[in-house]
């Protein structure tokens, strides 16, 4: 009986490394497995499995790929790293943060490293310190524009809309065609009421990205600010056919048609006075329950404007004899929802490894 020629596990190395280095990641993992088949120590293998899992959404299963790997080597950065990008995944952000550390404290100069430190900081609530961290990662590689983007979502939230552009220039100015730096950056023109200037923003984004439910969303909300109530009703009208759970277009689509008496749409306000799926909170109760009170509000005889019964243009109050009209009295009311409406909700942050 012949013996089996020894396996060049060196070959099988570099043969996986290319394959995962063209994203052919089922050839690379299956080249990764007949190192593993022979030498099941090879921390190499050990960690490329454990983060090929990672992409595939393999969680638990990298997690203990990724250990092994430092059991055999607990001094590599990079294996801490990518413990920390399972655990973020894991919501487990303290101990994120805590591999993070340990990775920095090994090679102070990764910036990966220090971008996703920030991801973990902000993830526990504290924004500054994550800031910081986004900043450091762009000091050491100043193209990193997961970081950029981040870093102008952490300044729109806080308040600091002039230093977020800033960051979505720098973003664009690296990869013009970044459709979330482009999103986040008419956030922030949003709320300087640059209201043109964000229009434009969407608009690129949409162009570019014709799928992208937030664009329509965002879009929306400038067009109905400069008073074009049926292109935003249209863009709405879209963010819903794209996510048809998506969490505010659709009660921002009935108070644009409650505000011109759209009112051949009924089936929109039913939806919105019907609520949402059973067992899934939204997260704007009040404007749904607003939209739900005016769309069931008593009226008394025809509106003015809509020659119909229309609760946009009720009476003050219909116990008066005779109380004039008002023509949309609903506006100011919505007014104090639109100002509170969660843009920063639909900016996208990138990714973590």
């Amino acid at each position: 009986m012949t013996e089996r020629p020894p396996i060049d596990i060196a070959n099988l190395l570099r043969r996986a490394f290319a394959a995962y280095r063209e994203r052919a990641l089922p050839q690379a993992e299956a080249l990764f497995a007949e190192v593993l088949a022979a030498k099941p120590d090879q921390y190499e293998a050990l960690l490329a499995t454990g983060v090929i899992s990672l992409q595939r959404g393999q969680d638990a299963r990298a997690l203990e790929l990724i250990h092994s790997a430092l059991a055999l080597n607990p001094d590599a950065a990079e294996a801490h790293f990518h413990l920390g990008v399972g655990l973020g995944k894991a919501n487990r952000h303290d101990e994120a943060l805590a591999s993070f550390d340990r990775a920095l404290a090994l090679a102070p100069g990764f910036a990966m490293a220090h971008y996703n430190r920030g991801n973990s900081l902000r993830s526990l609530g504290r924004p500054d310190e994550a800031l910081a961290a986004y900043r450091t990662a762009l000091s050491i590689k100043p193209d990193l524009v997961e970081a950029l983007n981040n870093c102008g979502m952490l300044l729109i939230n806080l308040g600091c809309y002039t230093e977020a552009i800033a960051a979505f220039d720098q973003a664009l100015a690296i990869n013009p065609k970044q459709i979330f730096a482009l999103n986040n950056r008419g956030l922030a023109l949003s709320k300087l009421h640059r209201h043109h200037d964000a229009l434009n923003c969407f608009t690129r984004a949409v162009a570019i990205t014709p799928d992208y439910a937030n664009a329509f969303y965002n879009r929306a909300n400038p067009l109905r600010e400069l008073g074009l109530w049926e292109a935003a009703i249209a863009d709405y009208d879209q963010a819903l056919a794209l996510a048809p759970d998506h969490p505010y277009a659709l009660a921002a689509l009935a108070e644009a048609e409650l505000h011109i008496c759209k009112w051949d749409r009924t089936d929109t306000l039913a939806r919105a006075r019907g609520g949402h799926r059973q067992g899934q909170a939204h997260p704007r109760p009040a404007r749904v329950a607003y939209v739900r009170a005016r769309a069931g509000a008593p009226v008394q005889g025809n509106c003015q404007l809509c020659k119909r019964p229309c609760p946009a243009h009720r009476p003050p109050d219909a116990g008066q004899a005779g109380a004039p009209w008002r023509a949309h009295s609903h506006r100011l009311s919505l007014g104090r929802f639109s100002r509170a409406r969660g843009e920063r909700a639909h900016g996208r942050t990138l990714r973590t490894a």
